[in-house]
């Protein structure tokens, strides 16, 4: 009985080391299973990562080709617009030219508006002409309740280049 006892047991604990070699067998498998399936998931996200990255750079790519154009085409239209009022302005300067040299001629009128008309760039405003918005000529309004216009002043310097006798009229007698 006794030997029977130790084969018994034997038989047992061979049977117990044969499972849980199976059983490390079966979670050694179930470990690489799994970390395969992991693999696959990270290389799936960074593939769709990937392709995600390449469209935002491909749509800022885009984006700026688009406002480039934009801005290029803006401008042509700046330079085709300016170019089309210089074509009006110097229209208008050789019209203006003939009608006074008739009028001067035919006429004793008083010809100082139409020369004033004639002053370079359109606009009626008394500022400085801006070359680069085709010679306009902008009004400068006071920022009060009345909204006269400003007046401008073409000063050609001073009126009295002598400084000495500028000191002594504005009282430096030393």
């Amino acid at each position: 009985m006794l030997l029977q006892r130790m084969k018994n047991k034997e038989e047992e604990e061979r049977q117990r080391k044969i499972e849980a070699k199976e059983h490390l067998v079966a979670v050694i498998k179930a470990d690489q299973i799994f970390w395969e399936h992991e693999k696959e998931k990270k290389r799936k996200t960074d593939q769709k990562r990937r392709e995600v990255q390449d469209a935002h750079i491909k749509q800022i790519a885009k984006n700026k080709f688009h406002a480039k154009q934009a801005k290029q085409a803006q401008l042509d239209y700046c330079r085709r617009t300016e170019d089309l009022v210089a074509e009006k302005e110097k229209e208008f300067q050789d019209y203006a030219r003939e009608v006074i040299e008739l009028e001067s001629e035919s006429t004793k009128k008083h010809i100082y508006p139409l020369v004033k008309s004639v002053k370079g760039g359109p606009g009626s405003g008394r500022g400085p002409a801006l070359t680069n918005r085709g010679g306009l000529r902008p009004s400068y309004q006071a920022n009060d309740f009345s909204g006269v216009q400003l007046p401008s002043y073409n000063s050609q310097g001073s009126k009295c280049n002598n400084f000495q006798k500028s000191k002594g009229r504005l009282g430096f007698t030393w």
